[in-house]
């Protein structure tokens, strides 16, 4: 199409053009919106502006900019599909993916349309249509790295971790500075069971738009191994309880080279820890983040030290347990036996819906005979207890507790623990208590692919989904295994459950974090 404003000469939009690509969008919206006023109808211009403006946060004007622009050429299929991520900044995700949709009908050899519809459907948790999506961007542009990193991440939706891996490695070969490819590697290679390989690029955390802002600022430096006669070290927390609860067991490995240690834990822990001598070590200050640190000359975080330490399966240390805790008195000499639970993690983790489960899930297992059930459940599930009439004889002792020393004097005192993937798996495991750990379908990469057991934790009995939100799959496996736990074989069925003398063998059932 034939321009409408010939005043606007080349060399001004290339000048423009140039201070876009530098990252200037303030001056290349200040020099457009000067340009506009004499050439309204430029679709070139429009469109430039259009995205420095949305660059700038201001998403509502560069639709209404782009919009201008398609008018002017409404067969311009990257017009459309810089609309679609504008939309998609703006949180209008259904404007989004109809424009995406448009650009690859105007132009199905347009690669970026497809993929970004592979992105919209993998946002929905749609892998295979997003599998589908990103494999045609893919035919259209074999190098697209982008789409072969997106393309991993809906294979790892889908249980394909292998090809994930491959398509991760694919894309690093085209762009290695990408450290979200890298991170998503070593994350993948742990779930695999190679800790050498997933060590080697777990360090890519801290440059990932998951993680870059856990990352800590200190004026001493990082430690990455050698010896440390002599030196203070401070040792922090980095990511969730759990995490800190699993990585703590690397202490005595630190303080073994030479070290005195300051340990930074998350204040809920702090008193659980003081009191852990034998681990942590005479000379060792446990303070609470957040609070005034003493002097240190090298930090380093909980979760670099397996890699710092070359971690296998077969060396994790102190996989036997390594937290000695006094029992409650109270909740000791109950009848049967004394079991544990909680259904439900941090209602603000980003994969809560798929590691926690209903309460009404758990059901049938109040029908298995012979057990004393005691909810260690605390937040806002905890409430879920007094709208089901079922749980009503059961005692939550988890609302009261006012730190992970309350927690953990509790388990001391129970037979079992059986928990969904949250910080008191981990504390269970970590005391050598027996847990049996509910996992869905998609698990954390530390609970790698198919094990029944785990090698962090000798105590531990894995429970993983059949299939994904298969819940009633699980309690199903739970019952049998409480029977034949209690010596009673064939397990006692409950009611509307259907028997299952044998566990379902388990597919690939967990995912890479995307």
């Amino acid at each position: 199409m034939e321009r409408e404003d010939r005043g606007f000469g080349r060399e001004v939009f290339t000048a423009m053009q140039q201070l876009y690509d530098a990252g200037s969008y303030r001056k290349t919206a200040d020099a457009g919106w000067q340009q506009l006023r004499m050439h309204p109808g430029d679709a070139k211009l429009l469109h430039l502006l259009g995205l420095a403006e949305h660059r700038l946060g201001n998403h509502a004007a560069g639709v209404v900019l782009l919009r201008r622009a398609i008018r002017a050429e409404p067969s311009a299929a990257a017009y459309w599909n810089d609309l679609g991520n504008v939309y998609c900044a703006g949180g209008d995700l259904v404007e989004g993916e109809e424009a995406y949709a448009t650009a690859a009908r105007l132009n199905p050899a347009c690669a970026e349309a497809w993929n970004n519809l592979g992105v919209m459907a993998g946002d929905r948790e749609d892998y295979e249509a997003a599998r589908t999506f990103y494999e045609r961007a893919l035919e259209l542009r074999p190098n697209y790295a982008d789409a072969l990193y997106n393309l991993g991440i809906a294979l790892a939706g889908i249980g394909r971790f292998q090809k994930a891996l491959h398509r991760y490695e694919q894309a690093m070969a085209l762009r290695p500075e990408h450290q979200s490819t890298r991170f998503n590697i070593a994350l993948t290679r742990l779930l695999l069971g190679d800790f050498t390989g997933g060590w080697k690029e777990w360090e890519a955390r801290w440059h990932s738009p998951q993680l870059a802002s856990s990352l800590r600022q200190f004026e001493q430096p990082a430690w990455k191994g050698g010896r440390l006669a002599g030196k203070r070290i401070l040792l922090h927390a980095e990511q969730g309880l759990g995490d800190t609860l699993q990585f703590v067991r690397y202490v005595p490995k630190v303080a073994e080279l030479g070290a005195s240690i300051v340990l930074e834990v998350q204040k809920p822990l702090v008193s659980l820890f003081r009191a852990q001598i034998p681990l942590v070590g005479p000379g060792t200050q446990v303070v609470g983040r957040g609070e005034e640190l003493p002097r240190f000359d090298l930090h380093c975080s909980l979760m670099s030290l397996p890699g710092i330490f070359q971690t296998v399966p077969a060396t994790v240390p102190h996989p036997e347990g390594y937290l000695a805790v006094a029992p409650e008195a109270s909740l000791q000499g109950k009848r049967g036996l004394n079991i544990g639970f909680v259904w439900a993690g941090s209602p603000t983790h980003k994969r809560d819906r798929h590691r926690s489960m209903p309460l009404g899930a758990f059901r049938p297992l109040l029908d298995v005979p012979g057990i004393t059930w005691t909810g260690l459940q605390k937040g806002s599930a905890a409430a879920g207890l007094m709208r089901e009439p079922e749980f009503a004889r059961m005692e939550n002792l988890g609302e009261g507790f006012q730190n992970y020393e309350e927690t953990a004097k509790a388990i001391a005192a129970l037979d079992l623990v059986i928990s969904v993937d949250t910080s008191v798996a981990h504390l269970a495991g970590a005391m050598g208590k027996p847990v049996w750990v509910l996992l869905d379908h998609h698990p954390d990469w530390r609970w790698m692919l198919k094990r029944k057991d785990s090698p962090w934790y000798r105590s531990a009995r894995l429970f993983r989904q059949p299939s994904p939100g298969d819940w009633d799959g699980v309690v199903r496996m739970l019952v049998s295994a409480l029977d034949a736990r209690q010596g009673r074989w064939p397990p006692a069925v409950p009611a509307g459950m259907t028997a299952q003398v044998e566990p379902v063998r388990e597919t690939d059932c967990s995912s890479a974090a995307t």
